[in-house]
């Protein structure tokens, strides 16, 4: 069984963007909205982690249980990971008190005090967590960095981006309200 033609289309497009992109690294990012937010029926849980931060401390899904999880996996060798990081503190800081989180998960090889360190200078001062064999990086079906999933209070999966967003976007923050708001 091949890939579908018109998965083929996009995927072949959404590499061309990243391409084109980690040629970019301060090019505006396109702020297309998240879509419509799917029925809680059709999303699929989202898969269960634990990893551990730069502090040993280990981060599990149910621990965001009840808020809203922007969770955004990057490396440091990134480009478009890099300009996304100051974006997500941003948006973290603007919708916190709703019930928002923003988590990073960093697939480096370096250890996770280095890679907490490098993120901090980055401008983000949300928990990194450090996946160096990219096992939970491959039960959320990741293929390029970044990729974001957005997890809904119950630990389902609501959208999946692959590639840098523009987090500041009304329709993003819009997205993210009506979420917040349910």
């Amino acid at each position: 069984m091949g890939i579908p033609r018109r998965g083929l289309v996009l995927l072949v497009a959404a590499v061309l963007a990243l391409a084109w992109l980690a040629g970019r690294p301060d090019a505006p990012l396109p702020p297309p909205p998240l879509g419509p937010l799917p029925a809680p029926a059709a999303r699929p849980p989202a898969p269960d982690f634990s990893l551990p931060a730069a502090d040993g401390e280990r981060t599990t899904l149910a621990d965001f249980r009840g808020r809203v999880l922007i969770l955004n996996f990057w490396a440091t060798w990134c480009r478009p990971c890099r300009h996304e990081l100051p974006a997500l503190q941003s948006l973290r800081d603007t919708l916190v008190d709703e019930g928002l989180e923003v988590v990073g998960v960093s697939v480096d090889a370096s250890d996770p005090e280095s890679v907490a360190r490098f993120a901090r200078d980055q401008g983000a001062r949300f928990p990194i967590l450090h996946d160096p064999s990219e096992e939970v990086a491959r039960r959320f079906a990741t293929a390029a960095w970044p990729t974001t999933f957005v997890i809904d209070r119950e630990g389902r999966q609501v959208y999946g981006i692959v590639g840098a967003w523009d987090w500041a976007a009304p329709e993003t923050l819009a997205a993210l309200r009506t979420l917040l708001d349910r």
